[in-house]
Formats: structure tokens, sequence, C-alpha cells
């Protein structure tokens, strides 16, 4: 599967949204760290650590197709009413049952026209968070990407409030493309994404393009730009400028990414600076 960046106009600059592997490391660092001391005399090029907001985009190849069948999930444990019957024609928005839980209530509704399905929960059933209760197939046309297992579990937040951009290979976009459902699951167990293409939008089946999930964001968060970074995404590595101009490894707590810049959870403070080449794999030193 090809990944590749999506490029929007938004509010009248330039947005681009990018997928990037989330482990950096140099063969070759400048200049070299020694593993016995972790440090030394800085004669490079810094970044400083600085706070911004900050999305996690999973962007993957995707194929039209139409009418396609989709399950809903329920969005909080709890226990399922019915508010549609199968075989029932509804419209965005429509309210399709409603979850009661502890004190919680949540509407299920309908992502795009659709006509209904099976329902797979008695009324009154309890069911547990992302469950499917209620299959949909959509009256349209919808945009279908499948998932890498590397990026399965980043899938574990998507839902209706994920924004979805879509684009046409040599055609029209990007545009808002409302995913349908959660992850969907074929009978070999392979998994994808569904959105529904807006119905101004002209296309037909078969062709290609490209989906952009937005999955997470954080505010006025640490971040790095990911070059500066050796790691995964949970722990890394950063070659940190004290003082007196030296050079020290430094372990970080890692977070989210946009594939421009990444999360700094823990490890360091705004303002503090850090060479803007990742140390090198040998650098760890005992």
């Amino acid at each position: 599967m090809r990944k590749k960046t999506i490029a929007a106009s938004a509010g009248g600059a330039l947005l681009i949204v990018a997928t990037v592997t989330l482990f950096h490391s140099h063969l070759s660092a400048e200049p070299p760290v020694s593993p016995s001391a972790g440090e030394y005399e800085n004669t490079g090029n810094t970044v400083a650590v600085t706070r911004g907001n900050i999305s996690n985009v999973l962007s993957m190849d995707a194929e039209l197709i139409t009418r396609p069948h989709y399950e809903v999930p329920a969005p909080l444990e709890g226990a399922f009413s019915s508010d549609v019957h199968k075989g029932q024609m509804v419209d965005a928005g429509d309210t399709l049952g409603v979850i009661r839980g502890s004190g919680k209530e949540a509407k299920i509704v309908a992502p795009a026209p659709a006509r209904v399905g099976e329902i797979f929960v008695s009324s009154g059933e309890a069911v547990p968070e992302g469950i499917a209760v209620i299959e949909l197939q959509d009256r349209g046309f919808a945009l279908q990407s499948a998932v890498a297992p590397s990026d399965r579990y980043r899938l574990t937040a998507l839902g209706p409030d994920n924004t979805v951009r879509a684009s046409i290979d040599n055609g029209p976009g990007p545009f808002v493309c409302p995913p349908l459902g959660g992850p969907q699951r074929d009978a070999d167990g392979n998994l994808s994404v569904l959105c529904a293409v807006p119905k101004n939008i002209k296309v037909f089946a078969g062709l290609k393009g490209l989906m952009a999930v937005s999955l997470e964001k954080r505010k006025n968060a640490l971040t790095l730009p990911i070059s500066a970074v050796a790691g995964s995404a949970q722990a890394g590595q950063v070659n940190l400028v004290e003082n007196s101009s030296r050079t020290v490894l430094r372990d970080v707590q890692l977070g989210i990414t946009d594939g421009v810049r990444i999360e700094i959870r823990s490890g360091l403070s705004e303002g503090q600076r850090v060479t803007s080449r990742a140390p090198a794999l040998d650098s760890a030193g005992g």
C-alpha cells in the first residue's frame, strides 16, 4: 500500500496532511556521540522545544465503491433501544437508536442517507462500547480504504466526530468525507474504513483516491520536528544542548505526530534546545 500527502486549502492557508513512520533513526549523526560519556561539543544546528496544536492523521489509498454495507458501533457501554426497523430508509442525522449507560445517554445517528439492514441487538439489551448494533446500506458513493496491520490500533478512536478528508486521483478534492461507522471487518478479518462522498462531488465506481483520517488532537502541546527525535510512538531520545554547549542524550516520552512535528509528553521543557538531527542508533552507550 502506498501512503501519500493530501494538500488542502483551509481558510486561505495551505494545509498539508501527511502520514509518517513514527520511528526515526540515523546510522550516523554529526558529530558522533561517545557511548561512554554520552555527550559531545555541539557544533551543528539546533531547534527549540515549542508549544502548538498538533493532529494525528492517518493517510491511506482509497477506491470508489457504491452502496456499501457497514456496521454502526455503540458509542458507549449501556442498554440499547432502537428507533428504526429493518428496511427503513433514513437520512443523515436521523436517530437510529439510543444507548443509556450509568448517568450517560448517547444517540446513534445515521452518518449519511442509508437503508437499515440487520439490527443486531434487542431493545433493552446491555452492550459494551464499540460493539456493532445496527447494519446500514449506504445509498450513494463511498470511498473505501484498507487498513494496514500496523495502523489498526490507531483506529480505536474512530467515530462520527473524527474529521475525514478525501481527494480523487486527478479529480476533485480535497473534500470532507463523513465516516461510515467504525473500522469495518470483512469475512477474512481485513479492516477497512468507509466514508460517504458528498452528493455534489461527481464520481463513479472504480476511481482511485486518498483518504486522510484525523484521529487525535492536542492543544498547546510541547513539540519538536520529527527529524530531531529518534524513537517510537511512546519512547524516544534527543540530543539535548546544555548551557555550556555540551550535548547530552536525553530520554523523552512521545505522543502523536502530524507528520512534521511530534508531541513531547515528558523529558523536555519549553525553550530547551536539541540538535536538529536525531541521535545515532549507537549513541545510547552504557
